[in-house]
């Protein structure tokens, strides 16, 4: 979250980058001198990051026989200019890589999140989906049986896969009618 700089009755919601890794990035700006650059990473970078799996683009801020990397690792990247090229353009990169010790990651995992809870009663988990920004998730745990087309809790799914339900009555709970996510005020 991110407090509006203009107005302060707004937030602004940014949402992660997302994909089937642990990845992590740098980037920022160089400079060729006589068609060569070595940029040095910053060591945060290199700590966190594994040794295999790096790729880094760049991409150059002028004209020039275009620009290659010749070398890449955590620590540094190696830029060289095309066709032996020796001009002192500027350009900007972008280095990736895994996170170290998470290489292995599996990013298909049982589902242990968006599924009812035998601790909500099924009222207030079907409420909870149903609410303004919980449609996207209520859509897809429609299109994947964990709700009937209704937005019920969907038994015959809950029975094959061996969950717990929560009481079919929602009485002496509170109504939740969202998801908390980190950063969110209760």
């Amino acid at each position: 979250m991110h407090p509006h700089p203009r107005d302060a009755s707004r937030q602004i919601a940014y949402v992660c980058l997302e994909g089937g890794e642990s990845g992590v990035y740098v980037r920022g700006s160089g400079r060729l001198e006589g068609g060569s650059a070595t940029v040095i990473l910053p060591e945060h970078f290199a700590l966190v990051t594994a040794d295999e799996g790096i790729t880094a683009q760049v991409t150059p801020q002028g004209d020039c026989r275009g620009l290659f990397v010749a070398e890449k690792g955590s620590s540094r990247i190696v830029v060289r200019e095309s066709q032996g090229g020796a001009s002192n353009v500027t350009f900007d990169y972008l280095v990736m890589g895994v996170r170290r010790g998470f290489e292995d990651h599996q990013p298909i995992q049982n589902n242990t999140l968006a599924r009812p809870s035998p601790s909500i009663s099924q009222p207030s988990y079907e409420l909870r989906m149903a609410a303004p920004e919980n449609r996207g998730l209520q859509k897809l745990l429609i299109e994947n049986g964990t709700l009937t087309p209704q937005g019920k809790v969907n038994h015959a799914t809950a029975e094959r896969l061996g969950w717990r339900l929560g009481p079919m009555s929602s009485k002496n709970q509170p109504p939740v009618t969202a998801i908390h996510r980190p950063g969110q005020e209760e």
